[in-house]
């Protein structure tokens, strides 16, 4: 499916590869670096992409971000969005 994807779009799959490196060298070496990367919140009934640290034991802290009151409120209705794409799968 990605060589379709990427003959049709003309994108690179370095970026995702080289995302997927990262994460792996973060976890194996226990380098708690901040990466995004798509979780579960609980608090929001929802699966989005966020910064949280990764190391050894994989996902841990969420790293909290300030936003802005007009981006709080876009990401709340984004949030929205994914909950209602979520009820539909």
């Amino acid at each position: 499916f990605s060589k379709e994807v990427v003959s049709k779009t003309g994108t690179s799959i370095f970026g995702p590869a080289l995302h997927v490196t990262n994460l792996i060298e973060a976890i194996v070496k226990d380098k708690k670096q901040i990466h995004c990367v798509a979780v579960y919140d609980e608090k929001e009934n929802a699966t989005y992409t966020w910064p949280y640290v990764i190391g050894k034991n994989g996902i841990g802290k969420k790293h909290e971000l300030q936003l802005a009151p007009l981006e709080k409120k876009e990401f709340e209705k984004v949030v929205e969005h994914l909950k209602e794409i979520e009820e539909n799968l």
